[in-house]
């Protein structure tokens, strides 16, 4: 590298969102990126000039890697994953919380630490109301409580910048969001209530950009941002600019909320009578019709960070060259 070069250190590089943030690295003038996961990603997912290495967030090569970083974007993570067993506490404290630590730890004063966090920390949001960086956090999983629990490390470096994801869509969208695009693909989808309920999204391509900015804005201090598309959108309205991507025109049908949560009780009965785990419980209904609605206007206002992609430019851009037959 140059005298004036910079080194970028991606963690978790080849999950949902980290190939898009270190191939947007990879087109800054004078800027090396190194993406650092356990598995390679698929050939063509990371830019060729994006150097990739086989790595542990506890290996000796992923801290040294992180000591010489000027720029370190932390994705890494033991995921959300519904009802998680109580015994994997241990392994989230252990990968969201030590490993952060530990990195937090081997990364320079002058350099900037990044951390993906996620707006899982507010809990579900009540009607009426939008969550900003001052609502106090309410974590409910697992996931939320060791990704705040992580983010307080990250607050006392120096260079330390939490942003905290809403839900991220895009070629490579995974989970929830991929489960919904397919079923309204395969017309499979069963809308649950009025559809009037409110959640958060940003597209692949846009959260990248947004860490794009927060990486390289001069004089930063310790903050949190929220990293959302700017708006909230309807659960309708979702439902209705996957559709439109598709090609297909949106269900014109929906199941009463308590009508699904009551069916939900039965079925969660008689599957734990058999001793089986059951493929839908009230507590999934309960979670389909709650809004999660959080403000991203900190980081526009701040920093000028502007999204791209509304929700229909967005999904048309994330189902392009998916297969959801």
């Amino acid at each position: 590298m140059t005298a004036t070069s910079r080194l970028v250190v991606v963690t978790g590089a080849t999950g949902a969102v980290g190939p898009a943030i270190a191939n947007r690295f990879a087109t800054e003038p004078g800027v090396s990126v190194v993406a650092i996961a356990r598995h390679a990603a698929p050939t063509g997912v990371l830019a060729p000039q994006v150097q990739f290495e086989a790595g542990d967030l506890f290996d000796a090569r992923t801290t040294e890697r992180v000591a010489g970083a000027d720029i370190v974007c932390h994705l890494a993570a033991r995921l959300h994953v519904t009802d998680p067993d109580p015994a994997l506490r241990a392994e989230y404290e252990r990968v969201n919380v030590d490993a952060t630590r530990r990195l937090v730890d081997a990364t320079r004063p002058t350099a900037r630490f990044v951390f993906f966090s996620t707006i899982d920390v507010y809990g579900p949001t009540q009607p009426g109301t939008v969550a900003t960086e001052d609502t106090a956090p309410r974590p409910r999983s697992l996931y939320g409580e060791t990704k705040l629990q992580a983010e307080r490390l990250v607050l006392q470096h120096p260079g330390g910048v939490v942003l905290r994801l809403a839900a991220v869509y895009g070629p490579r969208v995974k989970a929830n969001y991929a489960r919904l695009a397919r079923a309204l693909a395969r017309h499979r989808y069963v809308s649950i209530g009025s559809g009037r309920n409110l959640r958060t999204l940003i597209s692949e391509r846009d959260a990248a950009e947004g860490a794009r900015v927060v990486a390289t804005a001069a004089a930063l201090p310790s903050r949190v941002y929220n990293l959302t598309d700017g708006r909230v959108h309807s659960v309708h309205d979702i439902v209705g600019a996957i559709c439109a991507a598709l090609g297909r025109r949106p269900p014109r049908w929906s199941v009463p909320g308590p009508v699904a949560r009551g069916a939900a009780v039965m079925v969660d009965g008689v599957f734990r009578a058999l001793g089986r785990h059951p493929p839908v419980t009230p507590q999934m209904i309960d979670k389909l019709q709650e809004n999660v609605a959080v403000s991203g206007e900190r980081l526009q206002r701040e920093l000028g960070f502007a999204p791209r992609l509304d929700l229909a430019a967005g999904w048309r851009e994330a189902l392009a060259a998916r297969d959801l037959p």
